[in-house]
């Protein structure tokens, strides 16, 4: 059952649908985001200092981090019109994931050091990269067409999973501009883990 679908469907139909399997879990998930009964929280600049400062980072480190420069750092601190909705996810992922957003990340098999008398991180759960490929560097329009194909998800399912606009997609799609900062980065999360990676709002 496609999730558009379902989310035209009153709730009892819905979870008659997930009993009956037609809809896995993270379908129901998305229904209940279609339906709005779950959201991305909204962060003001007082929460990405906040954040920033939890972490004891300077603008330029967390700049860093979310691949955007120190002064868009500092345009997020001061106003919240200036936050676009990817940020708002992956300031999401950091206020909730904290130092565990590395968990997420690639590292070199020898070089990482872990805080002396910690055990290394659980290992990370198995990657669903077709055939073992490699994630891109950049993803070019056909990439990003390739991504969208492999999710089955439509354009409007696939804009709110990653919290952008339909035009933007269609841009991406069509090589207009490819995806940069912290929506590559995004792109590159849900390549490797697929669309579970991105936080549950329900929770």
């Amino acid at each position: 059952m496609r999730v558009t679908r379902a989310a035209r469907l009153d709730d009892e139909k819905v979870a008659d649908a997930y009993e009956s399997g037609e809809l896995n879990r993270f379908e129901l998930n998305m229904v209940n985001y279609l339906k709005r009964k779950v959201r991305w929280p909204r962060y003001t600049h007082s929460d990405v200092e906040r954040i920033r400062r939890d972490l004891r980072m300077s603008q330029a480190e967390f700049g860093s981090l979310l691949n955007v420069t120190n002064k868009t750092i500092l345009r997020w601190e001061a106003s919240d019109d200036a936050i676009p909705p990817m940020a708002q996810i992956v300031l999401c992922m950091l206020d909730r994931l904290g130092d565990r957003v590395f968990d997420l990340m690639d590292a070199e098999e020898d070089g990482v050091l872990w805080e002396l008398g910690v055990p290394d991180p659980k290992p990370l759960p198995k990657r669903r990269v077709p055939d073992r490929e490699s994630v891109p560097d950049v993803f070019s329009s056909d990439e990003v067409k390739k991504l969208h194909e492999r999710l089955d998800m439509t354009r409007g399912e696939f804009s709110d999973l990653l919290g952008v606009s339909r035009a933007t997609i269609d841009k991406w799609e069509s090589g207009v501009y490819p995806p940069k900062g912290t929506a590559l980065n995004m792109l590159k999360l849900i390549w490797i883990y697929g669309p579970k990676i991105v936080p549950n709002q329900g929770s």
